[in-house]
């Protein structure tokens, strides 16, 4: 099973694309939300970039909802059910107990999701990837057991280092070129969106250049630096501190940015209010197993 880890932060329309390109492929699926199913089940409402008005829409299809915590528990519980009777006519009867193993690469939300079904802090979570370290679990019935495990990398799947750690599978520290990791968020980001969440203005593409160009990683790091006064011991703009800040807003989901389906890639992009559009960053989709988020 994919497990579609925050799915609350995609519009109705992509997670229907999405829905669709699973279910051609065969791929069982859910949609699911860890921060939204803590939130919830500690009655603390969520931060206002976690909600809007797009990606809070009810829906009644099923393909296509957010599962809560109950709901995903439920479904799980009902796969271990069909594994369990599959075992019971198979040579491997005598295994009861149903392992739900949790398998992504580093900090996509594995531990926070075991965190959320068992209802308590049981398995530690961070930002930082490679916090955990060896596997854990936790038994939730009597047919059914959660085994965390530590991230696994795989450099293949992705163009660049720089684009892992942009995507959080490799730490910030590890980064030596700030320019370069936040390319990739400049080039992800739509424009405006980039500007409405920072509260900055950047500079405009050049009369000769394409108005839909996204914005270059110095003019973002520049202009970031001049709204915050992050200025370095040389006098020059702190660059370095504002790429932290921005990779870390990235990795959060503080700028919203969505990948669509591949065949869809060409075909569709998601529009921005200045006519700009949302760059489908189909590789990482093909990074998680799609072809396994």
């Amino acid at each position: 099973m994919l497990l579609v880890n925050k799915a609350d932060l995609l519009p109705p329309y992509v997670r229907e694309k999405w829905a669709e390109y699973f279910t051609r492929n065969n791929i069982l699926f859910v949609f699911w939300s860890a921060k939204a199913a803590t939130a919830t089940l500690e009655g603390k409402p969520l931060k206002e970039q976690w909600t809007s008005p797009e990606t809070s829409h009810k829906t009644d299809d099923p393909a296509v909802k957010v599962y809560g915590r109950d709901e995903l528990l439920d479904r799980l519980k009902l796969e271990a059910q069909e594994i369990a009777k599959r075992r019971k006519t198979s040579a491997d009867s005598h295994r009861e107990r149903v392992v739900v193993g949790f398998v992504g690469y580093p900090n996509v939300g594995k531990s926070s999701t075991i965190n959320a079904l068992v209802g308590q802090k049981r398995t530690g979570v961070t930002s930082t990837p490679g916090k955990t370290k060896h596997f854990q679990t936790l038994i939730i019935s009597e047919e059914l057991m959660l085994c965390d495990c530590p991230g696994l990398v795989f450099p293949s799947f992705s163009s660049s280092r720089y684009e892992m750690i942009a995507c959080g599978v490799l730490p910030i520290d590890r980064m030596t070129e700030h320019r370069e990791a936040v390319k990739v968020v400049a080039e992800r980001v739509p424009r405006d969106v980039i500007e409405g969440v920072y509260n900055i203005s950047l500079p405009k593409p050049k009369s000769y250049e394409s108005r839909f160009r996204p914005p270059l990683a110095s003019e973002l790091l520049r202009t970031y630096c001049l709204s915050r006064g992050y200025v370095a011991a040389s006098g020059l703009p702190d660059e370095t501190r504002a790429a932290r800040q921005i990779l870390k807003d990235y990795i959060e989901g503080k700028l919203p940015h969505f990948a669509m389906p591949p065949e869809d890639d060409e075909n569709e992009t998601g529009e921005t209010g200045d006519g700009g559009s949302v760059s489908d960053v189909s590789e990482e989709a093909r990074g998680l197993g799609l072809d396994q988020v």
